[in-house]
């Protein structure tokens, strides 16, 4: 993790200012997961968990069309980023198992989801946030 903070920094892509925190070109803040989390107990309180993962579905598409005209770069360069900033943004390790160009189909794990470690084991996926960016990426 800290490589990637490095080369961010030193590329000016990751900037601190007083009151806004910028990433890859945009705008980003932090938030504690518990905070996040009962959020989404309200949200799912009233079966609406599924705006979290429009919500992202969105902003992820997003991500990766700013990322790929604002740097030209491939799309397993934007992968490789994308890995790099989730497990960076305390969102768990993520990883790529699987690549298949032809069918378009990418397999991620993310191994101790934070969103999943707030709830436990409840019967039910959680972790809206991370599969709405996932969804958006492709």
């Amino acid at each position: 993790m800290i490589p990637t903070v490095t080369k961010l920094l030193i590329q000016r892509q990751l900037t601190f200012e007083e009151g806004s925190l910028h990433l890859l070109g945009q705008d980003i803040s932090m938030m504690p997961i518990h905070t996040f989390g009962r959020i989404q107990k309200l949200l799912m309180n009233q079966e609406l968990e599924n705006s979290i993962y429009l919500a992202c579905k969105d902003s992820g598409y997003e991500w990766f069309s700013k990322m790929e005209g604002r740097f030209g770069v491939s799309i397993n360069e934007m992968l490789d980023w994308g890995v790099k900033i989730m497990s960076l943004a305390g969102w768990g390790k993520l990883s790529i198992r699987k690549i298949d160009k032809e069918t378009s189909e990418i397999i991620y794990v993310l191994d101790n989801s934070s969103v999943a470690n707030y709830f436990g084991k409840i019967g039910t996926e959680v972790d809206h946030l991370f599969r709405g960016y996932l969804a958006g990426s492709s």
